[in-house]
């Protein structure tokens, strides 16, 4: 049934992008699917252990995510309505249980105060840190968890004319806190089933503590590099991004050069790899193909298909294209960010001049061998619905690129900058990046670095653990 559930999603996936890959806000129905597919399997699974009297056997975050993308008359229900779920043996001692670890229910409280004691009990208990991967960060998404039904689509359009018909979001949450209200944002790599990763190794682990408020996480972590470049915001992945979107990661991988150095293999693989977290449908699926050391030939479709749009030639400047550079956030190159002020055709034709010096400095430095030359040459008009690009597009959305001092390529949330801190956390399956605030630290968000994902960082001998107080 699970394996019938994880192939309906994955149709669902390709039909919501052929249908709608233009209109984005409509896309936001399959957004919250994966979610449901895990809330399922959990439920198979408690009825199952139920069944044959070995009691329920998930965490409180398993649970948790049962109640997640679920309405609620009352928001803490989100929380209490499962409590009873977590140790089905004993459900009669499951309230006081969970009183001895500060989770009481108490309606008089409010839900920031609900969600915080919960994600404290999830942190103390959960020596893997899964809840920092489900963290709001410092970019709390504003999309509500609840599937939207055919009937309300018409109502999305206020999310682009007017204001939210769904209100979500707790104000004032820790970065490292949950916020059951909102959409997990971006889709978590613990979601990407088939897909395991260790980044913290098997090194001794340190259950995480709280001051004396409550609102500040300690726990051990190895501060192993910080960010020195980040590329474009996924967000500008629209009609009319792709032109700031490859030319700033061509400049990117650009200084990275033919060879990807922490492992030892092509630039263009790490790239496909990273930009997708290794994700195994990508890469079983690159190993038999043409091409296999640079990733495959459904990557390179892919990124000759990123180039093509940005380098298009348009006969018309259209008014609708104006107001949607309008609409974009402002590009990180500064190249492009001089230009996009500008507006009009001037600009267009001045961005597609940068993407063309970019095009060719990252012909020249990184595709030394021709094989994306020899890919345009022989595909002519790539097809961007190959398995590849769907499970790109599903990833890295929300996400952007980066590049670490040490030279290593990685993929993290759209508020990642600069200096921002690249931490492993004994027991964690993924690297956490953090951005000291003063005396303190912020959860910027959960990562994927190509090369240290398998626990390769906390291998050396200058592994150095510190004490990290997150706010």
């Amino acid at each position: 049934m699970y394996r019938g559930l994880s192939h309906a999603l994955e149709v669902q996936r390709r039909r919501t992008v052929k249908d709608f890959r233009s209109l984005r806000y409509f896309q936001q129905y399959g957004e919250n699917q994966l979610v449901h597919l895990h809330s399922v399997r959990i439920m198979f699974e408690t009825k199952f252990t139920m069944e044959l009297g070995e009691g329920g056997q998930g965490s409180l975050l398993d649970h948790l995510l049962l109640s997640w993308n679920r309405r609620a008359s009352d928001t803490k229900d989100k929380v209490y309505g499962v409590l009873g779920l977590v140790n089905e043996k004993n459900r009669g001692n499951a309230i006081s249980e969970h009183h001895s670890t500060g989770l009481e229910v108490n309606y008089k409280k409010d839900t920031k105060e609900v969600f915080l004691e919960c994600c404290r009990f999830i942190l103390s208990s959960d020596s893997n840190f899964t809840g920092l991967s489900l963290a709001i960060g410092l970019s709390p998404s504003k999309i509500p968890p609840t599937a939207i039904h055919w009937t309300e689509v018409n109502r999305k359009w206020h999310r682009v004319f007017g204001s939210e018909f769904i209100e979500c979001g707790v104000a004032d949450l820790p970065s490292w806190a949950i916020d059951f209200t909102c959409a997990a944002e971006p889709r978590p790599f613990i979601f990407v089933y088939d897909q395991s990763f260790n980044a913290g190794g098997h090194a001794k682990t340190r259950s995480s503590t709280f001051d004396q408020s409550g609102t500040i996480l300690q726990l051990q972590g190895y501060v192993w590099d910080s960010v020195q470049i980040i590329g474009e915001d996924s967000t500008l992945l629209g009609p009319d991004g792709y032109d700031y979107f490859a030319g700033d990661v061509l400049r990117l991988l650009s200084k990275v050069g033919h060879t990807y150095l922490p492992t030892e293999e092509s630039t263009l693989k790490a790239f496909s790899r990273t930009i997708t977290a290794d994700h195994l449908s990508v890469t079983e699926k690159a190993e038999k193909t043409f091409l296999q050391c640079v990733g495959g030939i459904d990557f390179l479709n892919w990124l000759v298909s990123v180039v093509e749009s940005a380098l298009r030639v348009q006969e018309k400047y259209s008014r609708w294209q104006e107001a949607s550079e309008w609409f974009l956030k402002d590009p990180i190159d500064a190249d492009q960010k001089a230009h996009i002020r500008n507006g009009g055709r001037r600009a267009l034709e001045a961005n597609r001049a940068n993407v063309k010096a970019a095009w060719d400095e990252f012909l020249e430095k990184v595709d030394r061998d021709g094989h994306v030359q020899d890919t345009i040459d022989v595909v002519g008009r790539p097809n961007t619905m190959t398995p590849f690009w769907i499970v790109w597009r599903y990833l890295y959305l929300h996400r952007r690129m980066f590049l670490t001092e040490k030279g290593y390529l990685g993929v993290g949330p759209t508020a990642v900058k600069a200096g921002d801190e690249v931490v492993i956390v004994p027991g964690a399956a993924v690297p956490f990046v953090l951005r000291k605030h003063g005396n303190i630290r912020l959860l910027v968000g959960e990562a994927y670095v190509h090369g240290i994902m398998d626990g390769e960082a906390m291998k050396g001998d200058d592994v150095v653990m510190t004490n990290i107080q997150i706010s």
